[in-house]
């Protein structure tokens, strides 16, 4: 407080000591300025401005300051096996106690092999109410938002209302934080080292208006889980700070002055979602993205089918989820060849998934861990859904090599199900070779000739997409750069 009266140098009202070493740090931080070059900066500066100043001695010193903020964060240690944290009552420990190496890479240097970076919530939360504006903001969603029944801020949603009415105490102050979580990994190092996967882990406050919860400054870094390699399943063991957190925020809360009403309340806070994709839900929830019962919304009753020469499941239930008259329920040939009639399953509830977990015994992490990679997802998973079924649309479209899904594989599958005979792979008698009859979307090479014009000529409005006619050799009838792919049609 002292700091922020105290002027930048006597005469000087724009700048109080305070204010002008937040602008200077925002600065080192934005233009990823390195501490010699900040430390430097700070030196001409102090020269230049009139005695006395109240700059401080060195880096050093403003580092303090800073923290003094409540911005600060603090280092745990890490098990290299993601086993466990060396904090609370395993704090001096020297070595895992699941897994039993040692803390250290050497045991004479004392370097440690993985810190997790962890920015404390609760600070955070307290200086959004020391901040008139951003108080009042906190109130949007229920002084100012208007309920016309769409859906335009997550205060809308089914999710919110449910919660409200389940626990009337917390949704009766507006001011409680409901909070959204996202994680998903990411190469810090560029191109230099294409298979580290740091994993940040964000937190949302959703109380505010929706041109300002989704904007970066309001999202939150609680923390940076170190790489070279993803978490995994063992994520939870880098979550137990933050959980510590949000379990004081929900039991207890803590005490909170807000600057705009000018009085201190009880600030309780709650975690409605998250957000990530597919492979990462399955680290954050538990519940397995692949295999048999792949599909959390349907939980057990996932219907699913191993596919004995593509060597995969595939899940044929989809239609349940349509109107009972709908015209593809009785559509035998175009499906499985069965009709169907079911309805679409349940949706677990919270309380349906604790049922199904009560007396579960679970494995140790750590040793008998998923597969991992450095890319942020287990092996093999290398872009994003969204991606994966374009390419395999386009693939499959143009007959792209290792591409596409109609193949031979595929093919024997069909037979196999008993189902689409028309498509069936027929064998030449005397001659090695196996004919696929052709489908009605097969395209021969002028029509793939003619696509891959149209796309290399294809404008759209600025900013959206990168130039996709430097992708696109139309003669060749090659379409690369996508991911360093290139493939011939």
């Amino acid at each position: 407080m002292e700091d922020a009266n105290l002027p930048l140098y006597p005469g000087n009202k724009r700048f109080t000591k305070l204010s002008f070493i937040l602008r200077l740090y925002h600065i080192k931080c934005l233009c990823k300025l390195s501490d010699k070059a900040f430390s430097l900066l700070f030196d001409l500066l102090k020269e230049a401005f009139p005695e006395p100043n109240s700059l401080p001695k060195s880096l050093y010193e403003t580092k303090k300051i800073i923290k003094d903020l409540g911005l600060n964060y603090e280092k745990i240690d890490a098990c290299r096996n993601d086993c466990m944290l060396y904090r609370n009552e395993t704090a001096n420990a020297m070595s895992c106690y699941k897994c039993g190496i040692s803390r250290y890479k050497s045991d004479d240097k004392k370097i440690l092999v993985k810190i997790l970076c962890h920015f404390p919530l609760i600070p955070r939360f307290q200086r959004l109410y020391m901040s008139s504006k951003l108080s009042s903001d906190m109130r949007w969603h229920h002084e100012e938002r208007v309920d016309d029944q769409k859906l335009q801020h997550p205060a809308d949603s089914k999710a919110w209302k449910d919660f409200d009415r389940l626990y009337p105490d917390f949704s009766e102050d507006p001011r409680n934080i409901r909070l959204g979580l996202a994680s998903d990994g990411f190469n810090p190092f560029k191109m230099n080292s294409s298979k580290h996967s740091t994993w940040p882990v964000v937190v949302i406050p959703y109380n505010l208006p929706p041109w300002m919860c989704m904007k970066a400054p309001n999202m939150i870094l609680t923390l940076l889980i170190p790489g070279p390699k993803q978490p995994g399943n063992d994520i939870d063991i880098y979550l137990q700070p933050l959980i510590d957190e949000l379990k004081k925020l929900w039991d207890t809360g803590v005490e909170t002055y807000d600057t705009y009403k000018k009085e201190i309340f009880k600030l309780c806070a709650c975690l409605l979602w998250t957000i990530n994709d597919f492979p990462a839900y399955g680290n954050l929830s538990g519940w397995s993205t692949k295999g048999a019962l792949a599909y959390p919304c349907c939980n057990k009753n996932t219907v699913s089918r191993w596919l004995k020469y593509g060597r995969k499941h595939c899940y044929l239930g989809h239609r349940r989820f349509l109107p009972p008259d709908h015209k593809f329920r009785s559509d035998r040939r175009s499906f499985d060849g069965h009709e169907e009639h079911r309805v679409q399953p349940k949706t677990p509830s919270g309380f349906d998934v604790l049922e199904q977990l009560w007396g579960a015994q679970f494995p140790p992490f750590g040793k008998d861990n998923i597969d991992k990679d450095g890319g942020g997802r287990e092996k093999g998973d290398v872009m994003h859904i969204e991606k994966n079924v374009c390419d395999s649309i386009i693939g499959t479209l143009l007959g792209m090599k290792d591409k596409t899904k109609d193949h031979v594989n595929a093919r024997l599958d069909l037979k196999d199900m008993k189902i689409r005979v028309d498509l069936h792979p027929k064998i030449i008698e005397g001659r090695d070779k196996v004919i696929l009859p052709p489908v009605y979307y097969t395209l021969s090479n002028e029509d793939k000739e003619v696509f891959c014009t149209i796309l290399s000529g294809v404008k759209v409005p600025d900013g959206y997409v990168s130039n996709i006619s430097r992708n696109v050799q139309v003669k060749e009838r090659i379409i690369s750069g996508m991911r360093a792919m290139i493939v011939t049609l």
